[in-house]
């Protein structure tokens, strides 16, 4: 039900892209900021109707926001340590496993060192 319902949003911003902060009409970037724009403004409307003062969970998030920043880091590091693995197995493959027929191509291999590498510099040099 979830899903439908932000697939009647999607569908909705696709229907009426934005021009905001100088993006190019009907853009995919465009429908995901009017996306965006229209999931946080129907949260805030449900916290106001539940009865929340959004100046006070402003507050709230601010008093947080330490423990909220390292855990959407420690997050962060994780997703890339999980890319940077696979890149490092994709990278590897011609060498650790020669007789697969359906390896990755040379392409994919060059593909995997440079997302492996703008992983790691994410997460060793960040």
């Amino acid at each position: 039900m979830i899903a439908r319902f932000l697939a009647f949003l999607w569908n909705l911003a696709r229907f009426a892209p934005s021009e905001a902060f100088g993006l190019r009409f009907g853009s995919a970037a465009s429908i995901l900021v009017t996306f965006l724009t229209i999931v946080f403004f129907l949260v805030g409307v449900g916290l106001v109707v539940v009865g929340v003062d959004l100046d006070a969970a402003d507050r709230w998030l601010d008093a947080q926001g330490g423990w909220l920043a390292a855990a959407g880091t420690i997050l962060f590091k994780g997703v890339l340590a999980a890319v940077l693995l696979v890149c490092l197995i994709v990278a590897t493959s011609p060498l650790t496993d020669r007789r697969n027929p359906d390896g990755p191509g040379g392409c994919m291999v060059v593909a995997a060192i440079a997302v492996g590498y703008f992983c790691a510099v994410g997460l060793f040099w960040t």
